[in-house]
């Protein structure tokens, strides 16, 4: 993969002990959302005592074959508008002015996907402004195919309604169908949870015996790994996706295991997975956890 990139501010990287800082990478494209993404990313920042790193991606074209001299200089050029658009969208987004923040901003000269798979390989967390589109358009977007083949969780924040998006929501909202994705996605948001000193809902929908018995077992694990966390189990039925976009409404996540492959060659009605659903859905951020 030939990624080039180059970067403006530089976060203050000091640790304690030795301890490595998490790393979150935002991904912005200049729009609405990406402020809402870079307001989500930054509380979790603060929160978690990460670095944050702002990263604009525009595919440079290439150039003729014949083409006189001061092709360095006019690329020159384009990436110092381009470093100066996303340093804009960073300072009117507002972050840098709370206490804990600091952010490192990066061009890449690569085209979305493959700077988005580049981010992955060195994040902890990757977030993405989400603008909402038809299902079918939401499959083919460069956001929603990180976030089903990421190997760092990745967080697809929409441009919501109210002002939640500036101050934070009041809990965290997890899908629970005792699966090894919904075990993942749980041990996620109860970290989360713990670093936010936010209360953990997790949701179950029209689960058999089998599965609200392993439910309640990682539920309970949950509790004991995280005593200081509110944490409560309710169970609903209904289609899984719209259960969960209207029990996260007003909450600062909702987290959900990755669904699979991430492979686009899928037939239309495979498109109706829980996690690819509430990604196109709900107005909530939605965050799409990876089985380690």
């Amino acid at each position: 993969m030939n990624v080039k990139t180059t970067n403006g501010r530089t976060p203050d990287r000091a640790t304690s002990a030795g301890k490595r800082r998490q790393h979150i990478v935002v991904g912005v494209q200049g729009d609405d959302a990406s402020i809402a993404a870079l307001r989500w990313a930054a509380r979790c920042a603060r929160a978690r005592g990460a670095e944050l790193e702002a990263l604009m991606a525009w595919a440079l074209p290439e150039p003729p074959r014949r083409l006189p001299g001061g092709l360095d200089d006019m690329t020159a050029g384009v990436i110092a508008d381009l470093r100066w658009a996303l340093e804009a969208i960073v300072d009117r987004s507002g972050i840098c002015a709370a206490p804990g923040i600091s952010v490192t901003t990066t061009v890449a000269t690569a085209p979305i996907k493959l700077a988005l798979a580049d981010a992955v390989e060195r994040a902890d967390l990757l977030v993405l402004g989400s603008v909402q589109h038809s299902v079918a358009l939401a499959a083919l977007s460069a956001g929603r195919q990180t976030a089903a083949s990421a190997g760092c969780p990745v967080v697809l924040v929409p441009l919501a309604a109210d002002e939640r998006r500036n101050r934070g929501g009041d809990r965290i909202v997890v899908g629970m169908d005792g699966s090894p994705q919904a075990a993942a996605a749980l041990t996620w948001a109860g970290a989360e949870a713990h670093y936010r000193k936010l209360p953990l809902e997790v949701i179950s929908v029209s689960l058999g015996k089998g599965a609200s018995d392993t439910a309640a077992q990682l539920v309970a694990a949950a509790m004991r790994s995280h005593p200081e966390v509110t944490i409560t189990l309710a169970t609903h039925a209904g289609d899984p996706g719209e259960v969960l976009a209207q029990a996260s409404l007003g909450a600062e996540a909702l987290v959900v295991g990755q669904h699979g492959s991430g492979s686009i060659r899928r037939k239309l009605p495979a498109l109706g997975s829980v996690s690819r659903w509430c990604a196109a859905h709900t107005v909530s951020p939605v965050v799409v956890v990876p089985v380690r």
